[in-house]
């Protein structure tokens, strides 16, 4: 009864790519005289504009470029892309008619921003006709590292919150390991993934280790050095009015040069664990966003004045708070509707090590039970199910990397995952109860301590604990559904849109005192 299914990018978002992949070969051969192939100038546009493309905050409800009120191209990009799509564009009718249709169709759906869609603080005063201020808009520089897809969840929500909370803003977000070194940022992900997955004691050791640091300790010197004269010019070319950090080695790199002098941009960061860590804490940031009030209270007891600490909760998409119809989304996918549903993740990184017996439990187990398995970018793990799909006796979906976990959560009744910050602050807010199998010492088991003591899950640290727990949850529904109310209790929502407006709020105030 198993079954595999994959998700792909959005037939909008991969139409926009692709559109704007053959504008840039025309101008490159019609401007630049390359032939077939682009220039390397080119290759670097192409690689930039389908980054803002694959990030955009509208997601498949994007506007044509030219319509859109959020100015996320870096001002020099900006000026490259404009004069590709004033060469370009009248070519595109006769060589890609197609692909011109329907971006002039793309054009009458996405009405432009105006006066009345936009909030009241921002009508009338300063507006062009758009009802866009004519003021230079609000320039945002996001940090974040992809060690996990947690970091860069936590950011993208950021950068959607703010956008929607102050349209006139420009928000550029990038990985600051491989802005620094491309591929020592490959080599140093790709040594924490093995570490995390083969030795993760080692790593629980560490963390510890350096937990009480002072962010004035020699090692914290040394880390801050990494990269930081690349950062600080990338920084002063750009010339953001506020930074937002989502990792704490950056977070503590950029409080370092805060707090030298040697930039002078207010810096806010943004804690994606339920716990303190030392390299967090900097008296050089100026907000700090955090999940809950042990986290607060742990700030202020390490140093950090209350009034730069905003308790909203960890980042999460508004995607998770969106109501759905249990049923109809389990329908959506091919899955019975009154089945008891499982979902198991283990991160877009594949953590959840030698989870095949996890699904085979769920494709086996004599019960009104179904599965979903999201294997993220693990594709051993992905191939090592073909037989269990194929011996599977209850309902088992597999899938890969997916855009869409909102929904898979909406679909399910309990969750089996790892303890990343962000995926249970998402499982939270959607009030579905979890069951975290062997968190890594570290972070994760101060995530799933937390989860435990709200009530919201249950944590399993053996195979006999799993399958305890599994059984328990398979002849109680009343225990899922005390978990689910526990979550509902201690985790309100809107964490995205109150950080948003606190960061705002912070660049606003700063801004005035400056003029």
């Amino acid at each position: 009864m198993g079954s595999e299914r994959k998700n792909k990018t959005g037939k909008r978002l991969q139409r926009e790519r692709l559109t704007v992949e053959k504008m840039i070969n025309i101008y490159c051969r019609g401007v630049h005289r390359t032939g077939k192939g682009r220039c390397d100038k080119c290759e670097q546009l192409l690689q930039y504009a389908s980054k803002r493309i694959e990030k955009c905050v509208h997601g498949e409800n994007k506007p044509v470029c030219a319509k859109c009120p959020i100015h996320c191209y870096r001002p020099e990009m900006r000026e490259e892309i404009k004069k590709v799509m004033r060469y370009a564009g009248p070519r595109m009718l006769y060589k890609h008619p197609v692909l011109a249709f329907y971006h002039l169709l793309d054009s009458t759906k996405n009405s432009l921003i105006t006066e009345h869609a936009l909030p009241a603080r921002i009508r009338f005063h300063g507006c062009n006709q758009r009802g866009v201020r004519t003021a230079r808009p609000l320039k945002i520089l996001v940090f974040y590292a992809s060690f996990g897809a947690g970091h860069i969840r936590a950011a993208e929500a950021l950068a959607r919150a703010v956008a929607e909370y102050e349209p006139a803003v420009e928000i550029d977000d990038e990985d600051f390991l491989d802005l620094y070194n491309k591929a020592l940022n490959r080599f140093i992900k790709n040594t924490y993934i093995r570490l995390i997955k083969r030795a993760p004691k080692i790593w629980g050791t560490f963390y510890k280790s350096t937990r009480d640091l002072s962010y004035d300790s020699r090692f914290q010197r040394l880390i801050n050095r990494i990269g930081h004269k690349q950062l600080i010019e990338y920084i002063h070319s750009l010339k953001p009015d506020l930074i937002i950090c989502t990792y704490p080695t950056v977070a503590g790199l950029m409080a370092e040069q805060r707090m030298s002098g040697r930039l002078n941009v207010p810096l806010v960061t943004v804690i994606t664990d339920y716990s303190v860590h030392s390299q967090w804490i900097y008296p050089g940031v100026d907000l700090y966003i955090v999940g809950n009030e042990e986290v607060g209270q742990g700030l202020v007891k390490k140093g950090i004045k209350p009034e730069t600490i905003k308790v909203t909760g960890i980042p999460v998409s508004p995607e998770f708070e969106s109501k759905m119809d249990k049923q109809a989304v389990r329908e959506k996918l091919g899955l019975e509707p009154d089945r008891l549903t499982f979902l198991i993740m283990g991160g877009a990184l594949g953590m959840l090590a030698n989870a095949r017996w996890m699904c085979n439990l769920v494709a086996t187990e004599k019960a009104p039970i179904q599965g979903i398995v999201v294997c993220g970018q693990d594709r051993k793990f992905y191939h090592s199910l073909d037989s269990v799909l194929e011996k599977a006796v209850n309902p088992i979906l597999r899938f890969d990397f997916v855009p869409n976990i909102h929904e898979l959560m909406a679909a399910a009744d309990v969750i089996i995952t790892k303890a990343g910050g962000l995926t249970i602050s998402e499982a939270l807010t959607r009030h579905l109860p979890m069951l975290i199998y062997k968190p890594i010492p570290g972070q994760e088991e101060s995530n799933a301590r937390y989860v435990k003591s709200i009530g919201a899950g249950i944590v399993a640290n053996s195979r006999q604990e799993f399958r305890e727990a599994f059984n328990n949850l398979i002849n109680d529904r009343d225990l899922i559904r005390q978990m689910s109310e526990a979550a509902a209790r201690h985790f309100p929502g809107k964490t995205a849109q109150r950080a948003g407006e606190a960061i705002i709020d912070l660049a606003r105030r700063l801004r005035s005192a400056k003029s």
